[in-house]
């Protein structure tokens, strides 16, 4: 970083508790500075802080192994959702009113449509959250300690919902990127991470039988979700979405608090008992609560329903307006934020359209005129957004589009209704950053077309490969336009034969196998056997492992073009924050655990714009 990409500086710990305690749970923390690095201090607590870190993780694996790490669901690792958890602020007089305010919001975000109960208790006894809200630390163990003593919770985050992400780890929800079914929905670039720390915080998966998931759908949208830039070294990529149009939504939540989903979650593992009472006594026909979109009983009133985003009422029958936009709409025409066209709209309440088109149709919306929502500089994060929900299930984390050039994705619905939400209202303290308001926003123009007239065929067979190894050759195939506008390619082309041009080591695997006929292979073998161990791939490509991979993927993303719009508003930053002398101190003789934190990171991915 520089002094013109002053950040927040976050760093990931990792713990070792004795093994007749617990075996090697990971300890999330993050550290917040501003230009962490540009001094010389910084760099003396950097180098101390890898220099732990690095003889941690060689005693780790000295002693345990690569062990799974646990959860808390059907342990004695679970919180007592049953009464409240008490927590206890060490040294409040040193913790600064704003910050005290934020750690009460986090901990309220939890509250909102869930049985938990945070409650402050200086009497507090056995186990209770000690939380650090002045000690330049922000993290937490996964999970509940189950020794009986206190468990330290370090909440000096920049953001409400950063601490919350945290108190979520505290709660043993654990990150998104380690579900074991994340490869459906990211793609992981390791080359770009801390290669001290990849392994155990970006690669390792943790199974459906360790991190349960109760049938929650993965929520590139959740408040556990990381960053594109998580464990990045070089400003560049360590996590992409493979729906490139989720990229905005991965770390958004870090701007809003835990989503429905999450909070959906936290029910199914701690308040699934809440209303048996009431389900004993129901009047309905069927024993649950007859909530519609797919919302659950508020586990604190039985009688209502919790609903997914954009939706209200006792049984979510309603649309969640705030009186200036949003609403059901039934005819074609187009939308827009407030004071779209004049003097831009300022923070305030969000806005929800449902988009509703007669049965046998669907909707199809593009974006026109001038965009403007705000994102952060580097990772693309939003922290304003229009969100377009068009598939079947309208709880699920839709497209995020934010920053300053018009989308020109066309999107259309599964069904006959689609749902589009603009968030407009971030949490982020107005006394510590500031937002410009004033801003562009969003114009959208949608139509109502029949169902059948939507899409393209489906995709033909692939083309032969036009080499057999190395990544040389390229593959193709074409789809046809049925009826109506189709968005997207009508054809797509791919690299093919991806495994690497030698046969001379036994643990490589020549491409040449990939061929029909024997004479191809031969001959190709011939060819093979001669290459040099540095002449495996095709220009442009480079050997990782077995495969050939891009020399752009290994080093991240091609630069932008020169005419790419930017931001036409000054950067925003967060201001330094005061913090004590010293920003590390070990945990007493005795405690739980050690802390070692390790690389400086930014959690968000450059200033705000």
């Amino acid at each position: 970083m520089t002094g013109q990409h002053i950040g927040l500086v976050a760093f990931l710990c990792i713990s070792v508790f004795s093994q007749t305690s617990m075996s090697l749970p990971d300890y999330l923390c993050a550290m917040s500075d501003t230009e962490m690095d540009s001094s010389v201090d910084g760099v003396a607590k950097q180098n101390l802080f890898m220099s732990h870190m690095k003889e941690t993780l060689k005693n780790a694996r000295g002693r345990f192994g690569r062990q799974k790490r646990q959860i808390i669901s059907g342990s004695t690792r679970k919180w007592d959702a049953t009464k409240p958890i008490y927590y206890v602020l060490r040294d409040a007089d040193q913790i600064p009113p704003s910050k005290l305010a934020m750690i009460r919001l986090a901990l309220d975000l939890w509250e909102q449509g869930t049985c938990l109960r945070f409650e402050e208790n200086l009497n507090a006894t056995g186990d209770f959250l000690e939380i650090y809200g002045y000690q330049d630390l922000c993290g937490s163990l996964i999970g509940r300690i189950t020794d009986g003593s206190p468990q330290p919770i370090f909440l000096d985050c920049p953001l409400p919902g950063y601490m919350s992400q945290v108190i979520g780890l505290a709660l043993g929800f654990y990150p998104l990127n380690n579900r074991e079914d994340r490869d459906e929905y990211i793609q992981l670039l390791p080359h770009n991470a801390d290669p001290q720390l990849v392994d155990e915080l970006l690669l390792d998966k943790v199974g459906g039988e360790v991190a349960v998931t109760y049938g929650v759908p993965y929520d590139i949208g959740s408040i556990l979700s990381a960053t594109s830039l998580f464990l990045s070294t070089n400003d560049k990529p360590t996590i992409l979405t493979r729906n490139p149009l989720l990229q905005g939504a991965m770390g958004s939540a870090l701007f809003t608090g835990p989503t429905w989903y999450d909070r959906r979650q936290a029910n199914i593992e701690f308040c699934s008992t809440a209303c048996d009472l009431f389900r004993d006594f129901i009047i309905f026909p069927n024993p649950e609560l007859p909530c519609q979109r797919g919302g659950y009983a508020d586990p604190t009133d039985c009688m209502r329903c919790v609903c997914p985003d954009g939706f209200t009422g006792t049984l979510c029958n309603s649309i969640k307006t705030d009186g200036i936009c949003g609403g059901e709409v039934t005819t074609p025409g187009l939308i827009e934020s407030p004071g779209y066209g004049g003097e831009g709209f300022s923070r305030g309440n969000g806005c929800t359209w449902l988009l509703k088109a007669p049965e046998g149709k669907v909707v199809k919306l593009r974006f026109e005129g001038s965009f403007g929502l705000g994102c952060l500089n580097t990772s693309k994060t939003c922290y304003e957004w229009v969100e377009v929900r068009h598939s079947e299930n309208l709880q699920n984390t839709g497209p995020r589009l934010c920053c300053y050039k018009t989308p020109e994705v066309v999107l259309t619905s599964d069904t006959n209704e689609m749902l589009v939400l603009l968030n407009r209202d971030p949490l982020v303290p107005e006394d510590s950053v500031g937002l410009p308001s004033g801003r562009t926003g969003f114009r959208a123009v949608f139509e109502f077309v029949d169902k059948e007239a939507v899409g393209y065929s489906d995709w033909g067979e692939w083309s032969d490969c036009g080499a057999p190894c190395g990544s040389c050759g390229t593959r193709s195939r074409t789809r046809t336009c049925t009826s109506g506008i189709c968005p997207g390619p009508i054809s797509e082309t791919q690299t093919c034969n991806t495994f690497i041009c030698s046969d001379q080591d036994a643990d490589f695997r020549c491409g040449c196998d990939a061929l029909p006929l024997f004479t191809q292979r031969l001959a190709c073998k011939s060819r093979c056997r001669d290459r040099s161990p540095d002449d495996m791939c095709c220009q442009g490509y480079t050997s990782q492992g077995l495969r050939c991979v891009s020399v752009e993927e290994m080093t991240g993303y091609t630069p932008s073009p020169p005419n790419t719009p930017r931001p036409t508003q000054q950067p925003v930053v967060l201001p330094r924050l005061t913090q004590p002398p010293h920003a590390y101190r070990p945990p007493a003789p005795g405690s739980p655990g050690v802390y070692y934190p390790g690389r400086q990171q930014n959690p968000w991915g450059g200033t705000f714009g």
